[in-house]
């Protein structure tokens, strides 16, 4: 399925802004001292584990802008990679963690929402 160019537009602002908001929860946490498993693992031996959560979202804007056929599916598969990685904060910063599934769930939504321009063409709209 190839999405119509204005959803892939639409999906491409989605997950940067998902980004974004991955970033202001990053710095949030270090203003009030309570960081997420992912940021906790920043030692010296773990540094790439804080890019866990942001991988998928850069997959998602790369993904969008080479239009694979499954798109829509490598959409909810990062999805639920945001969503699981809430999950893991629950326990230990569970206002993060809510947030960060919240996240997640937003990203499925609106990946699910480009099925609106699926098979259209250019002169229906």
């Amino acid at each position: 399925m190839h999405a119509h160019p204005r959803w892939r537009l639409t999906l491409l602002l989605g997950w940067s802004l998902i980004g974004v908001a991955l970033g202001a929860l990053w710095a949030a946490s270090e203003q009030v001292g309570q960081a997420p498993w992912w940021l906790l693992a920043t030692t010296p031996g773990y540094p790439l584990v804080a890019v866990v959560p942001f991988a998928p979202v850069v997959a998602m804007v790369l993904l969008t802008l080479i239009d694979p056929p499954r798109l829509i599916s490598l959409g909810l598969l990062c999805s639920l990679v945001i969503v699981i990685v809430g999950l893991g904060d629950l326990p230990g910063v569970r206002g993060i963690g809510i947030v960060v599934i919240a996240l997640g769930c937003s990203a499925a939504a609106l990946t699910v929402a480009v099925l609106a321009g699926r098979g259209r063409n250019e002169t229906s709209g």
